[in-house]
């Protein structure tokens, strides 16, 4: 198994775990994707000359992490999200779960239940992104043990 399927591997594994949890359509992974993008990178990236998303699954060339963003400190990022998650959201709030790549599904998770997986299982190893459908923060990990998770909320 190479590197990079081990490393996503993580997805199916937490969907399969956490309850109820519901695959969306790749069509509208992608479309929510998007809207994450122009959500909390948008023209800052732009702005700052920060390479926006790119990756072999969509054809654009040189893999590049949406997360790296976050990592060029544009944004002061956290954390201690298991303190402040649950101060921002109810706990049967429906959050988005979603790959870096183009070519995956995301899924859809009771709040409580993913944080309960996150107690359990803190680094998670994969470039996953988390955020309620309404878009109020974000929670992104990374697949390097030194950068993030990050936790973001919306401006």
């Amino acid at each position: 198994m190479k590197s990079e399927e081990k490393r996503y591997k993580i997805l199916g594994t937490m969907r399969n775990t956490i309850p109820g949890a519901q695959e969306m359509s790749l069509q509208d992974t992608v479309e929510f994707r998007k809207l994450w993008r122009n959500r909390f990178i948008g023209s800052a990236a732009r702005d700052r000359t920060i390479p926006l998303h790119k990756c072999h699954a969509c054809g654009s060339g040189k893999l590049y992490f949406d997360w790296h963003f976050f990592s060029y400190n544009v944004y002061i990022a956290s954390t201690n999200y298991l303190e402040k998650i649950p101060a921002m959201s109810h706990p049967d709030e429906r959050i988005i779960v979603f790959p870096d790549k183009c070519d995956m599904k995301g899924f859809v998770v009771r709040l409580g239940d993913l944080m309960e997986y996150l107690k359990a299982n803190p680094f998670v190893g994969s470039d996953i992104y988390m955020t309620p459908k309404k878009m109020e923060w974000t929670l992104v990990f990374t697949h390097e043990e030194d950068f993030g998770p990050y936790f973001v909320k919306a401006v």
